[in-house]
């Protein structure tokens, strides 16, 4: 099987951003769109950014938790938030994790959670299932 390159597989062309032109990773079928990871993340930040202010969730500040296991969900979910609020000083961001005590499960997890509050600068509360 031949590999692919910028022009496919037997010379046939992959889609190009719609956006920029650069090669596309996504297509938005809803929307007809072709984007590069650059504008695919631009796209879901925007719609984030929608969804948390037609929400109300950072109306006068505070405190906002969010429930981190360390997969690929919450992850994105805790950097997303991190990047909208970065530069509000009257809200603050915290994960939190819990540990279920299952020997070869939540050890990794739970590194990775780790890894990434600490590369954020996000406080990071671990608790047991037991606690």
């Amino acid at each position: 099987m031949q590999e692919p390159n910028d022009s496919g597989i037997d010379g046939v062309e992959l889609p190009r951003c719609t956006k920029c032109r650069a090669q596309s990773v996504y297509f938005q079928p809803y929307s007809g769109l072709h984007l590069c990871a650059h504008h695919l993340l631009l796209d879901v930040e925007q719609k984030v950014r929608k969804s948390v202010r037609k929400a109300g969730i950072l109306k006068g500040g505070g405190v906002i938790a969010v429930a981190l296991s360390g997969g690929k969900d919450s992850s994105t979910m805790l950097y997303l938030l991190h990047n909208l609020i970065d530069e509000r000083k009257d809200v603050e961001l915290v994960a939190i994790s819990v540990d279920e005590g299952i020997a070869g499960y939540r050890e990794n997890a739970i590194k990775h959670a780790k890894n990434l509050t600490t590369q954020l600068g996000v406080e990071h509360i671990v608790v047991s299932f037991k606690e």
